[in-house]
């Protein structure tokens, strides 16, 4: 997803595909998304701020979403 208008797709479309063809639980894709996050090029403090919102908001979205994600269906 370099370049979402040349591919003509989104992230959550890639993580829908990741689930459907891979099989990755909602677990596997935080991980996912945390690694991409400890990846990013700043400063160690900057990272550790952004990264605990980031698992903050993750986690949010997970547990509001237990029991009631289905990547089987159409995405809106």
């Amino acid at each position: 997803t370099d370049n979402r208008l040349m591919s003509d797709t989104t992230m959550t479309d890639e993580l829908v595909v990741v689930c459907k063809e891979f099989g990755f639980t909602l677990e596997e894709i935080r991980n996912v998304l945390i690694n991409g996050f400890k990846s990013a090029f700043l400063p160690l403090h900057e990272k550790a701020v952004m990264l605990r919102d980031v698992v903050a908001e993750i986690d949010g979205h997970l547990d509001a979403a237990r029991g009631t994600f289905d990547p089987t269906l159409p995405m809106l």
